[in-house]
C-alpha cells in the first residue's frame, strides 16, 4: 500500500502536521474488517490520519513551498526549518535574522530562499542544503514591514508598506565561485557591501497589502526586439483589487522600469 503525506501549515494556529492513510487493519463497528468510512470518506476516496505534529510559533503565517522543500519558522524567533517533501524530516535549520520572519520564497529550484524579517532593511539569501547564507541585499535604512517577496529569473522582488517595490539581481556565478572562502570573510564583505537594488517601482496606497509576480513579457512586439528573458513584466496586486504592470527592461546596462497599466 503506498502511503500519501500531506504536509498542513496553519497560517493562524501554530501546527505542523503531517498526515497520511490509514492502517488498512481498521474494523468498523460491524467487525467485518473493512474500513469504516465517514460520510466525508465517502465523497474523497484519501483517507487520512495524523502520524505526527510540531508546535511552533508564526505570527505571521510565514511559509514557503518549492518542488523539494517547504520552510516554516521555527519556535525561535529568526529561525526557519527547511523540510524535505519526500522524507517529512527537517533538513536543516536556519538562523535567519534577530526578529521575526515575515517574509520568505524559494527560487524555481528550491536551492535558495530568500527571507526578509520585521527590520525590513535586509533581504537574505540562504543556500538550502547546507543552510549557508549566500547573498544579503540593502532593502533600506528605514525599517518596513515586508508584504511580499518573488524568487524568480535569479531577480528577487520585494514590495513593502513604504510604497516601494525593490528589484534585486541575484548573482548564482558569483556566490559558487566563492563558496570556499571562510564564513568570516564571507560576513565581513556583506556588512561592507550588501547589495542595493537594480531597480525600483512605486504603488499607491502602500499601506495596502499587495503581492509581486515577475514573468518574462508577453508582448510579441517587444519580444521581436529583444531575446526572451531581457523584458520582463512586473505584476502587482492588492487586497483590494488594485493592478499594476510595469515593464522591466534588463537588455541595458542599467535596468528600467515603466508603468504600462
Amino acid at each position: 500500500m503506498k502511503v500519501l503525506r500531506t504536509i498542513i501549515i496553519s497560517t493562524f494556529g501554530n501546527q505542523h502536521r503531517q498526515v497520511g492513510n490509514p492502517s488498512p487493519h481498521r474494523q468498523n463497528p460491524n467487525g467485518n474488517g473493512t474500513p469504516s468510512k465517514s460520510p466525508s470518506q465517502l465523497q474523497d476516496a484519501t483517507q487520512t490520519t495524523l502520524l505526527g505534529q510540531h508546535q511552533f510559533s508564526n505570527r505571521y503565517g510565514t511559509t514557503a513551498v518549492s518542488p523539494k522543500y517547504i520552510a516554516y519558522v521555527d519556535h525561535a524567533i529568526g529561525n526557519i526549518q527547511i523540510l524535505d517533501i519526500v522524507s517529512c524530516k527537517t533538513l536543516v535549520t536556519i538562523h535567519a535574522h534577530a526578529t521575526r520572519i515575515v517574509a520568505m520564497a524559494f527560487n524555481e529550484t528550491g536551492d535558495y530562499i530568500a527571507t526578509a524579517s520585521e527590520n525590513g532593511r535586509y533581504i537574505h539569501i540562504f543556500h538550502t542544503e547546507s543552510g549557508k547564507i549566500a547573498h544579503e541585499f540593502y532593502r533600506g535604512s528605514s525599517s518596513a514591514f515586508i508584504y511580499d517577496i518573488v524568487f524568480r529569473y535569479n531577480y528577487v522582488i520585494v514590495s513593502a508598506n513604504s510604497g516601494t517595490i525593490h528589484i534585486f539581481k541575484f548573482n548564482l556565478t558569483e556566490f559558487e565561485s566563492s563558496s570556499t572562502t571562510s564564513e568570516i570573510v564571507h560576513r565581513i564583505k556583506r556588512a561592507v557591501s550588501a547589495e542595493r537594488a537594480i531597480a525600483t517601482v512605486k504603488v499607491k496606497d502602500k499601506k495596502i497589502r499587495h503581492h509581486v509576480h515577475i514573468t518574462p513579457t508577453t508582448d510579441a512586439q517587444m519580444i521581436k526586439k529583444l531575446t526572451p528573458y531581457r523584458l520582463f513584466d512586473i505584476l502587482v496586486i492588492s487586497y483590494i483589487g488594485q493592478f499594476y504592470r510595469f515593464s522591466f527592461d534588463v537588455s541595458k546596462s542599467t535596468p528600467t522600469t515603466k508603468l504600462i497599466e
